[in-house]
């Protein structure tokens, strides 16, 4: 996974640098294809993804996989040339203990 910080630096999950493939385009603000490091947190939750669903965050998915049960983990995976999110995940892990022992970053 390519987890990138945005500009309010919250973690935000997301396979691409920006939500192109995956949200509509708008005619007065297309916010899809700029960086997601680019955008604040308002402009990503008001991107209109084709889904229906909104990106989500880090720490969310860290808690889905906690209430998994049964030993469920996550495995982030942090992309080459992605050296801004280490600051933020860390801070992030530190302050979720009980949900950073399912995630293993490699």
């Amino acid at each position: 996974m390519l987890i990138p910080a945005h500009k309010d630096e919250r973690i935000i999950l997301a396979h691409d640098i920006g939500f192109d493939r995956l949200a509509y385009k708008l005619k007065d603000c297309d916010n899809s294809n700029r960086p997601v490091s680019e955008l604040t947190m308002r402009e990503i939750m008001g991107l209109p993804l084709k889904d229906g669903t909104r990106p989500p965050l880090l720490v969310d998915v860290m808690r889905a996989a906690g209430e998994v049960g049964g030993g469920a983990g996550l495995v982030v995976e942090v992309k080459p040339g992605n050296s801004e999110i280490v600051e933020p995940l860390v801070y992030l892990m530190a302050r979720e203990r009980a949900l950073a022992g399912r995630v293993k970053v490699v």
